[in-house]
């Protein structure tokens, strides 16, 4: 089994765990989420290697859809989207990096503050393939690939732009 961190490093240099993904021999890919491995809570995603991609909390399935088949893959396939705040950084749990084999970190002065957070897009990708850009004028701040097995593992941050307001007349 392969562990990799998504941390976030603070001002301080410390760094801090917000996402734990495994890579399983059964080939099976779990985002947790971090803070949250508890008894009976066991928050994850996971992409089995037939396709079946589903998002469990309380041991209960709450979305579950098809993907590819992790063999076959081809281009890219969404996986997780969440976001974090540099505030959210102060109350997550401290990241050993002995504990996985590969760390991802992020520093937390590229993080939003509230109430414009910062998405984290988790994404599968096939050979050669590029991370997917979103829509609605993101603007990309991080990206790491992790890239050791077939397929990679691709880790965007991007700032979310505030809606617009119209002014009240």
């Amino acid at each position: 089994m392969t562990k990799y961190a998504i941390a976030i490093q603070r001002e301080d240099g410390t760094l801090v765990l917000f996402l734990r993904v495994v890579r399983s021999p059964s080939g099976i890919y779990v985002v947790f989420a971090a803070g949250q491995d508890r008894p009976g809570h066991d928050p994850h995603s996971s992409w089995h290697r037939d396709g079946r991609v589903h998002h469990k909390s309380f041991e209960r399935e709450f979305i579950r859809r098809r993907g590819q088949a992790l063999a076959s893959l081809i281009g890219t396939e969404p996986f997780v989207t969440t976001s974090v705040t540099r505030d959210a950084a102060s109350h997550l749990p401290h990241c050993d990096p002995v504990k996985f084999d590969s760390v991802v970190e992020i520093p937390a002065q590229l993080l939003n503050d509230p109430p414009n957070r910062t998405q984290v897009h988790v994404e599968l990708l096939a050979v050669d393939a590029v991370p997917a850009v979103p829509v609605f004028e993101h603007r990309l701040v991080e990206r790491s690939v992790i890239n050791d097995e077939m397929p990679a593992i691709g880790v965007s941050f991007y700032d979310s732009p505030l809606p617009k307001t119209v002014p009240l007349q």
